[in-house]
């Protein structure tokens, strides 16, 4: 881990960056490093590039003369590029003194792409929103979000819905929060596994919140309530590993300072080997991270070419209105060393009063890539979105 508060050696400001870049884009991040009184020779390359994307830095060897240099990292996006959760470049920065490794991710979308509506808060009002979204995909696409119909009717019902697409669903399981003596309905999880659907689903049961397990050959036949399996735990994202055959779950945990993030691994969902019991605290503010303190989330997990990924939502200090988040990412090669590929400032914000964009989902097969989130508009109101980019888009879909 580099030592922030080092006064002699080079260092890295930030051991990761991030950036969003459409096919056909291109963009560029800067790293800097500063001296500390330094004079060693950096010679930089590109190591790995996760994804066809052209990767280039500049300069590629430099002397430390001065408090700090910058070094440019430039992407360049082809039209035509397959999708990946996220594409990834990692850089070395070696010297005489020490050498050190950064990361640059890439988010495939942008504010410019398409975005439908899928679902809209019944009130323009702070304390109205739809959405801590989970989705999952076999024949059809499924998705799962709640409904948060203010304060009196928080978290009131939980709803699954079936698309074709991925991006016009029809409702086909309801779940209102009275018929379990739920206090409120909180964010949920799907997936498939062992050709059955794994649904995770978290609830306020009276003084905590609780993460529920429910499992069906058909999503059509879920049914609750589910068999608790976590105390104290909120909003579950999972990833089944199958190079490992174990399933991975992130969630708020509520022993934690500010609800930081717990990461299990399990084969059965009855017992849990803990990775990771406090992400941001113990791992991402050490990096550098200035921004994420509080309402901690996860959103996505998921796997690309050996590495993690997690997207994360969380604010700097309490928000304005109640349910508030941005969105920043994290990655790691092994579930307990995470790199923060936003440390500086998240990765996207929404509009309005907090400007939220959190409980994020992802669709990517190569050809097609949707982005599911939870979206504050200019109005105040909390929806859930799809933001898209497709091989063959439907163009009677692009709206919102």
């Amino acid at each position: 881990m580099i030592d922030l508060k080092s006064s002699e050696g080079w260092r890295l400001e930030y051991k990761g960056l991030s950036l969003k870049l459409k096919r056909g884009k291109q963009g560029a991040r800067v790293f800097r490093v500063i001296s500390n009184k330094s004079t060693d020779l950096i010679k930089v390359r590109v190591d790995e590039v996760v994804g066809d994307v052209k990767i280039s830095v500049e300069p590629k060897e430099f002397k430390l003369n001065k408090s700090e240099v910058n070094v440019k990292v430039s992407v360049i996006v082809p039209k035509e590029v397959k999708f990946r959760p996220i594409w990834l470049a990692k850089l070395s920065f070696e010297g005489s003194e020490r050498s050190e490794s950064a990361y640059l991710g890439v988010l495939p979308l942008d504010e410019t792409c398409n975005r439908v509506v899928i679902r809209r808060a019944k009130s323009s009002s702070p304390d109205y929103a739809v959405g801590a979204v989970g989705s999952a995909k076999s024949s059809n696409y499924y998705i799962s979000y709640r409904w948060r119909n203010g304060n009196a009717l928080r978290g009131e019902v939980l709803e699954i819905a079936r698309s074709k697409e991925g991006l016009s669903y029809q409702t086909i399981k309801s779940f209102n929060k009275r018929e379990y003596d739920y206090k409120s309905f909180e964010a949920s999880t799907l997936t498939t596994h062992d050709n059955n659907f794994v649904f995770l689903y978290c609830a306020d049961v009276g003084g905590y919140w609780r993460i529920f397990k429910a499992e069906s050959e058909r999503v059509e036949e879920l049914s609750l309530p589910g068999e608790p399996i976590i105390d104290k735990g909120k909003d579950p994202t999972m990833f089944y590993d199958e190079t490992l055959g174990t399933t991975i779950i992130a969630y708020s945990d509520g022993r934690n300072k500010g609800h930081d993030l717990t990461i299990l691994r399990t084969r059965d969902f009855k017992s849990f080997k803990a990775e990771v019991v406090s992400l941001l605290y113990s791992k991402l503010i050490d990096q550098g991270n200035c921004w994420a303190r509080t309402h901690i989330h996860a959103g996505k997990v998921t796997k690309v070419n050996g590495y993690y990924v997690l997207f994360y939502d969380a604010l700097p200090k309490r928000p304005k209105a109640f349910g508030s988040g941005w969105l920043g990412v994290t990655i790691s090669k092994d579930l307990l060393n995470w790199v923060d590929l936003t440390p500086d400032k998240p990765l996207w914000k929404g509009s309005g009063f907090d400007e939220t964009f959190r409980y994020v989902d992802l669709y990517c097969d190569g050809e097609k890539y949707i982005l599911y989130a939870e979206e504050e508009f200019d109005s105040g109101e909390k929806n859930l979105v799809a933001y898209y980019d497709s091989d063959s888009p439907n163009k009677a879909l692009i709206k919102g």
